[in-house]
Formats: C-alpha cells, sequence, structure tokens
C-alpha cells in the first residue's frame, strides 16, 4: 500500500519469507510520515505472527536521556544474549573482539547480535510511555509506544558506527509465547524545544477477527487536536470508541470535537464527530491480459478510468510468485472495448544468456542476479514464477532457481531456448491480478463544506 496525501506519506509492506523458515505467516510494517504544525512524527504499526519470541528493537545516534510513564530498572550484568556474554564492551576500533583471535568476519556467539547489545536496564510500563534520546544539545528524538501487553522491554547500550557517536542507546519491547501474535505501535518524532506529540493509545476495536488484525490508534497532540489512524488488510467494517472504519487506512484528524481532515486509501467509509463519509469503491482490480514490456503498458479488460489514475500506483500480484510488484500510471488509454495503462518504468528485471541447456526443464546463464541469492546463498524466491523471453521469441515460467558461478533456472519448458541466446526476465505477465487502491484527501471547513483534493 503507498499512499500520498497533503501532509502524509504512507507505505505499508510485509514480508513473510524473511522468517518463513521460523514459523512466521505474517510479517508486515506500516509507516506514515505525519505533518503536525510545524514539524511531524512517524507512524510505526509492526504486525508478526508465527514463532516464540518477537522482538521491536529501535535506536538512535546519541543517549537516551530518560523514560516517562515508565520505570527504568538497575543495570544487570552481561548483554540481552545472556548474562555471561558481553561483546558490545570488548570490540575494539578495529571491529575486533579483545582478547579474542578470530578469522576476518568471524561472527562472535550466540550469532545473533544480541551480545553488542551490553549494559541491560529492564524497563516497566503498564500502559504507554515514552522514551527521550539526546542527538546534540540542539536536537533530540522521542519514542512514544502504544501499550503491549505482555512484554518485557529492556534498554541497552551498543557500539556505535561514527566516530563522533561511538555508542548507541537501543529499546528492545519483546513478547514470548507459543504460536506467537503481536502488534508494535510507536510513534517517533524529531524535536528542538517541545514535540508535538503528547502520547498514543489504542482504543478498542470491534469488528471481526482477520489473517491481519486490524489496528486503531489515536496520537494525541499538542493544541487539543487528535490523529486518529486505522489499518486493516480486507473491507470489513469495524468500531471504535463511536467511529465506524471500513478499508485499508483511514487517518482523521479532530479538534474540539470537530472533524479537520480526513484521507483514506483503499477505504470505502467512516463515520464520526457528525460526518459520513463512503466512497463508491476502495479501488479497482482486475487482470492483465496483455504485457507489452517495449512500450511499458499493460491491457485488462477492466473498466478502469480513462482520467484521475495518472501517478497512482498500480501493483501487480500472482500465487506463484514470493512477492508484489508496484508502479505509478502514467496514463490510461481506451482500445476498443479494454484499456491499455501505461507505466512509469520498464519491468523487464534483468537479462541473461543461454550458457548450457541441462534438460528439457534447467537451463543455466552465465549473468548472475544477486535478486536470486538470498542472504544464505540459496533461492530467494524472487524470480519464482516470473516470465523468460528469448530473443526468438520463445517463453517460459522459471519454477525456482539455484545460485552459483553460473544461475541454474528450473523452467517449466526449456525446449524454446536455444545456447548462446539473449533472454529478459519479466516482472508482469498475462494472466497477473492487479489492484489499484482509491486515494480520498478531504479537508473541512468552518462554514461546514469540505475541500477534495
Amino acid at each position: 500500500l503507498f499512499a500520498d496525501f497533503p501532509g502524509l506519506k504512507l507505505v505499508e509492506a510485509s514480508s513473510e519469507n524473511s522468517y518463513r523458515s521460523r514459523g512466521v505467516s505474517l510479517y508486515r510494517r506500516l509507516m506514515a510520515i505525519v505533518a503536525a504544525g510545524e514539524s511531524s512524527y512517524l507512524l510505526d504499526i509492526f504486525r508478526v505472527r508465527g514463532g516464540r519470541s518477537h522482538d521491536y528493537s529501535i535506536h538512535f545516534l546519541g543517549r537516551l536521556t530518560g523514560v516517562a510513564s515508565a520505570a527504568l530498572g538497575g543495570e544487570m550484568p552481561g548483554s540481552l544474549a545472556g548474562p555471561g556474554i558481553d561483546w558490545g564492551s570488548r570490540q575494539l576500533n578495529d571491529g575486533d573482539m579483545e582478547g579474542q583471535a578470530a578469522p576476518p568476519y568471524w561472527n562472535p556467539p550466540p550469532g545473533n547480535g544480541y551480545g553488542f547489545l551490553v549494559k541491560p536496564r529492564p524497563i516497566a510500563a503498564g500502559g504507554a510511555w515514552q522514551a527521550d534520546w539526546e542527538i546534540d544539545p540542539r536536537r533530540r528524538v522521542r519514542l512514544n509506544v502504544a501499550d503491549t501487553p505482555g512484554a518485557e522491554i529492556f534498554k541497552a547500550r551498543a557500539p556505535g558506527i561514527r566516530p563522533l557517536h561511538p555508542g548507541a542507546d537501543y529499546i528492545v519491547i519483546r513478547r514470548k509465547g507459543a504460536d506467537l501474535s503481536s502488534r508494535f505501535a510507536s510513534v517517533i518524532e524529531p524535536f528542538s524545544a517541545e514535540p508535538s506529540v503528547r502520547d498514543i493509545r489504542r482504543p478498542a476495536l470491534r469488528g471481526p477477527a482477520s489473517d491481519v488484525p486490524a489496528e486503531a490508534l489515536a496520537v494525541r497532540l499538542a493544541g487539543d487536536s487528535t490523529d486518529i489512524f486505522y489499518s486493516s488488510a480486507d473491507d470489513e467494517v469495524r468500531t471504535a470508541g463511536g467511529l465506524v472504519f471500513a478499508g485499508r487506512f483511514i487517518h482523521a484528524r479532530v479538534a474540539k470535537g470537530g472533524l479537520l481532515l480526513l484521507h483514506m486509501a483503499g477505504a470505502g467509509e467512516f463515520r464520526g464527530f457528525g460526518r459520513r463519509v463512503r466512497v463508491p469503491r476502495s479501488g479497482w482490480e482486475g487482470v492483465v491480459r496483455e504485457a507489452d514490456a517495449r512500450n511499458q503498458s499493460i491491457k485488462t479488460d477492466s473498466p478502469l478510468s480513462l482520467e484521475g489514475l495518472e501517478g497512482q500506483v498500480i501493483t501487480f500480484d500472482h500465487p506463484r510468485y514470493s512477492r508484489s510488484s508496484s508502479y505509478r500510471i502514467t496514463r490510461t488509454e481506451k482500445e476498443g472495448d479494454s484499456r491499455r495503462v501505461f507505466l512509469n518504468e520498464t519491468f523487464l528485471l534483468g537479462k541473461g544468456e543461454v550458457s548450457e541447456i541441462k534438460d528439457g526443464r534447467t537451463l543455466s546463464s552465465r549473468i548472475p542476479h544477486e535478486y536470486a541469492r538470498s542472504v544464505k546463498r540459496s533461492d530467494s524466491g524472487f524470480f519464482r514464477g516470473k516470465l523468460i523471453q528469448g530473443a526468438s521469441g520463445g517463453r517460459t515460467r522459471i519454477v525456482g532457481s539455484v545460485p552459483g558461478r553460473l544461475l541454474t533456472l528450473e523452467v517449466e519448458d526449456a525446449s524454446a531456448f536455444k545456447k548462446g541466446e539473449i533472454f529478459h526476465y519479466q516482472d508482469i505477465q498475462p494472466g497477473d491480478h492487479f489492484r489499484i487502491e482509491s486515494l480520498v484527501s478531504l479537508e473541512f471547513l468552518e462554514t461546514g463544506g469540505h475541500r477534495f483534493e
């Protein structure tokens, strides 16, 4: 999900494959930069499901100067990796560990980095709380954290990455349990004199359950105004504190009981503060009929509007793929009873050259692609399901890949290719599903009317 509103920039993404081997089925994060008077803040909503331990970790340059609505406990021995491990206190200027003879790029045990988070101190918080960092005498950062039931909270110190800031103070919010499901929500605000954000709260949200838990938040601002946020992955109707929401994302700014601003992305309805806003459709969906890489366009039978979609984000997906892909629309044209949608950039992912055809379903390319290689040097799944097309016109889909000196591709049918042939990877192909989220921005006037943007 992407949205670019006046005073609010939004992105939401997920990457379940990152920790699927740990049993994770949801790994999804929404972030929005929100204008607040002369300053702005960052909204962060992180949802995770699966596994046994979830850590929300955050740090800034400089030192943590204090916490509010919470109590900072005494220093514990060791690090967050355990009382007998303190690599963060033993790291030398060249990155080696004091008293430890080890080969280059040695990863100190337990191998997850927590041994560098030293001098841990527990933080006790019974609800929403805050922490402040001082970057320098003129600049500070405040972290506002919503109530996180069942969480342990720690402060820790780690080596820094810049000479002016040789260390960094971390906050780690940790939840543990079997088949765990967590929702972390926070607001981050840089400031000089006084911050604009007062606190962040979670109003009780009522409505149907979902694989992606819906979230409602209220951010209280200076000047007696409040930002209300709603986030979900469906069009179901839910309520919180007398307000009604339906859709992917809604932001409402209110003051003195009246609605000032309303932003809706992929949303169909908002009701509250004497206003009701209904959108005819939360977005447009369809199937790709043709994909023209040369002209950076796709053709669809979906009756898309010929006006108003310029600059909108269109996202393509298919069950075969490991990920979705997003582009911006430059224009939409009528083509018979269909629509041709032109995109802002090419959807060719790269090229290869057939170095060997091993069998009817396997070929190799002498041109490597780092996107095909995961951190652990195995198949990342990046090209899975994608179409490759050779210079002679032959096509096939990728089933899997094996990174190495040569990139080995397992395909549905290698017979249409020959040794030495150049081919291209295509990000979009016929049969792909697409969605364009509707975007609505309203400013409510003192006269009782509104301005639509």
